[in-house]
Parts: C-alpha cells; sequence; structure tokens
C-alpha cells in the first residue's frame, strides 16, 4: 500500500508575517481575510495541523460544531494551511502527530428526542457524521422508540407473521438464552474482529441479548446493536446502545455505507428465502466499500415450523451454496464458506 504524503505547511516570511499580524490585531476586513491570516500565521508559527483539528471549528468563525474530515481537509487547504492533502494523508497525519482515532460515538440533543446529531470523537476532536434523525444509530437505555421499529407480530396485510412470532418466544427466557449462548461464537468475534481497523463501526444485527456487543468492543471496535425482541434489546444496551429495529427494514434505519462491519449471527434464521435475500442487500447497502460482512444460517432440518421446548419457531434451511449464491447476488464478493450444522459465510463488500 502506498504511504501517504505528509503534509506540506507552506511558510512566509517576515514581511508576510507582520502584515497577517495587522489584519489579526485590527479585525478589519472580511471574515474570511481575517480567518486566513489567523490560520497561516498559527502554520508558519509551528502550530500541528493536528492542533487545529483539536481546535473548535467556530473559533475560527465556521457555522458547523464538529469537524468532519472532509471538512477539515477542505478548510485547511482553503485558508492555506497546507499546500494540498487527501483525506488518507490527513488521517496519517494526525495519527503521527497522535490524535487517536478512538471512534466513540457521541451526540447531542437539538429539539425532540427524534432529532440527533452524531459525531465520531477522534482524541479530544470530533469528526461528524452526517446529521440525522436516525435514532437507531445513537439509541441506547431509555431512547424513545419510533413506532415504526416496534415489533410486530403481524404483516401489514394482517396476517400472521412468523418471524414476529418465533422471535417472541424468546422474551420468557431470556436470561436463560442468554446465559447457555455465553460462551459461544468467541473464536468466530475474534476472526470477524481482526478482519477490521481498529477501530471500526460494527452493526450486530440480530444482536440478542449483546453478547457479541461485548466481545467487539473488547476488541477495540465500535459497534451498534439492532434486535427485534425488545427484551434482548434492553439487555443489550447494558454493553452498547442498541434498538429494536426488524432487519426487514434495517436499510431505511441507518444512511448508506454507515458501518465498517456488519455481523448476522443466526439473526436471518427466522426469516423466508425472500426476505433473507433482501435483508443481505440492505446489509450491502449499509457497508462502506470492501465492509465487512459475516453471516451464519441453519444448513440441517427442514424448512418450516419448529415445536421446541420453549415454544414454537419458524426456520429456514439454506443449502450452503446456495447461500454463498445469494450473498454474491447481493453485491459481496464471498471470502470463504463454512460448512456444519450451521453455514457461515464470510464475505466484503464489491467495490
Amino acid at each position: 500500500m502506498p504511504v501517504a504524503e505528509r503534509v506540506r505547511v507552506r511558510g512566509i516570511d517576515d514581511d508576510e508575517g507582520r502584515r497577517l499580524l495587522r489584519i489579526i490585531r485590527r479585525g478589519t476586513g472580511s471574515v474570511v481575510t481575517w480567518r486566513r491570516a489567523q490560520m497561516v500565521l498559527l502554520s508558519a508559527q509551528g502550530r500541528p495541523v493536528a492542533k487545529i483539528a483539536k481546535s473548535k471549528p467556530a473559533e475560527h468563525g465556521l457555522p458547523f460544531s464538529t469537524w468532519s474530515l472532509a471538512k477539515l481537509t477542505d478548510f485547511l487547504v482553503a485558508e492555506g494551511v497546507v499546500d494540498d492533502i487527501s483525506h488518507e494523508g490527513l488521517r496519517v497525519l494526525l495519527r503521527e502527530e497522535g490524535v487517536s482515532f478512538q471512534r466513540i460515538l457521541t451526540f447531542a440533543l437539538q429539539g425532540d428526542d427524534r432529532h440527533r446529531t452524531v459525531a465520531w470523537t477522534a482524541g479530544v476532536g470530533a469528526y461528524e457524521l452526517d446529521p440525522f434523525s436516525l435514532l437507531l444509530l445513537v439509541g441506547g437505555a431509555g431512547a424513545a422508540q419510533d413506532e415504526g421499529m416496534k415489533s410486530r407480530t403481524t404483516s401489514r396485510k394482517g396476517q400472521s407473521d412468523p418471524v414476529a412470532e418465533s422471535v417472541a418466544i424468546y422474551s420468557g427466557h431470556a436470561d436463560d438464552y442468554a446465559a447457555v449462548h455465553a460462551p459461544k461464537m468467541a473464536d468466530r468475534v475474534e476472526r470477524f474482529a481482526g478482519s477490521l481497523p481498529v477501530p471500526s463501526l460494527i452493526l450486530d444485527a440480530g444482536c440478542g441479548p449483546g453478547r457479541d456487543l461485548a466481545r467487539f468492543r473488547k476488541h477495540g471496535h465500535v459497534v451498534r446493536g439492532v434486535d427485534l425482541n425488545p427484551v434482548f434489546v434492553a439487555m443489550a444496551n447494558a454493553h452498547a446502545p442498541t434498538s429494536e429495529c426488524d432487519l426487514r427494514e434495517v436499510g431505511s434505519r441507518f444512511p448508506a455505507g454507515t458501518f465498517d462491519g456488519i455481523w448476522a449471527s443466526a439473526s436471518l434464521v427466522h426469516l423466508d428465502v425472500a426476505d433473507a435475500v433482501d435483508v443481505l442487500g440492505q446489509f450491502a447497502g449499509l457497508l462502506r466499500p470492501e465492509g465487512r460482512m459475516y453471516v451464519c444460517l441453519s444448513a440441517t432440518g427442514s424448512t418450516g415450523w419448529l415445536d421446541e421446548p420453549d415454544g414454537r419457531r419458524w426456520y429456514t434451511v439454506w443449502d450452503p451454496d446456495e447461500l454463498a449464491a445469494a450473498v454474491a447476488g447481493a453485491g459481496f464478493t464471498v471470502d470463504g464458506v463454512d460448512r456444519g450444522p450451521y453455514v457461515e459465510v464470510w464475505a466484503t463488500r464489491s467495490g
């Protein structure tokens, strides 16, 4: 991989330095001229670009509250602080200057609970995602729930919904379910976590009581959960912000290209083939280019209703080759297929 070129900070002579000082001290002229003079002088005095990134945009007369990588790049170039730099070049420079991209989601309320601004924090600087009204990304214990995100036991046509009925069964023994499944899948989580740069933003799609949310956080990643079962959502919120969501509608809950990775561990088992294929396509839309996905589904038994000790659930059984083909058709490159009682597909979103 080519190494990004280090930023070239423009130097100034004594005459230009004195002229810039006069502009700053007088405070006369346009705001644009004053900002440019301030930034060029700070740069020439040896102020690292990283410190500029850690400053508040409002300090420079800008109309937004947090930096995005794109906004910071454009500002540094426009104000003459640097000759030219790519987003990746700036990312590398900030890392060299000790700005840690510990991407922790924070948010500020604006108006009612349905409108929030979301930002990454990088060191003490804030890097803005898209301002949006998507509660799911920042949801958390006590967060308001949109009616469209509630569990439903009937389809829009008023018919019984096997998915919601199957998921509702878990509510009666959620603690027991969490205890039984607690030791499972640790090696898969480690493998998936290791396939992504640290930190990355991962969606645990169908997170259950939150077992893997906690694991991904221990691996240094930022993770968000969604699940259809409200009892599981409450449990998962102890590990990471989680919201109630039907995966058949997950593509409408987040902006396109939000996530670096999507983890779907046995979360599509109750969906029929058509719905599962559609959700895979929604996953592709939510991933950034080259983002990673893991999905595992049942590969043994028969498709249909299954009477279990705690209740009756619908399961769809997949042929491994058919699932791999469905993943590829949804816009992924299949990196690997593990066969067993569950078929596991590891994939990368095609560029």
